[in-house]
């Protein structure tokens, strides 16, 4: 194997059970406590969107490693990377635990004020968490910089 390869193989299984943890426990306890049939769904895109990690990092970045195009405003980018997957994947986390939260702390049922919740979830969410991450996190950081100066 190349170096490549071995680190496509070693990075697509470590990153799928760096993610693990926080899916799971997110796709069950919103189907114990607010609808299973969303998380069922919501869990059959995650799954797909997880399937398509190794084949768009083998067929778009190969020997050169992942194919990612971060800071851009483009969506995700101009050229397919890893962020078309993995930030969708994020944004199911995100609702699922959301959507949690607002059921058994206030009431509410973001299922059904959402109305779809298997778009909203992947693209509204994942979008919303990807400008955040790469438009507003770089100032978060930029603030915090100085009480870590050693």
């Amino acid at each position: 194997m190349s170096p490549g390869q071995k680190n496509w193989g070693n990075r697509t299984f470590l990153n799928m059970m760096e993610h693990a943890p926080l899916f799971l426990s997110s796709l069950w306890i919103h189907a114990v406590f607010v609808s299973a049939d969303v998380a069922a769904a919501l869990g059959a895109i995650y799954v797909c969107l997880r399937l398509c990690y190794p084949i768009v990092w083998m067929v778009f970045g190969g020997e050169a490693g992942a194919p990612m195009a971060p800071y851009t405003w483009f969506l995700f980018g101009k050229k397919i990377n890893l962020f078309y997957f993995t930030f969708p994947q994020y944004g199911i986390v995100f609702y699922l635990s959301f959507a949690t939260v607002l059921k058994i702390g206030f009431g509410i049922a973001l299922n059904e004020l959402v109305g779809a919740p298997i778009y909203v979830a992947p693209i509204g969410c994942g979008l919303f968490l990807y400008h955040f991450a790469l438009g507003g996190f770089p100032f978060i950081q930029a603030a915090a910089a100085p009480f870590f100066k050693a």
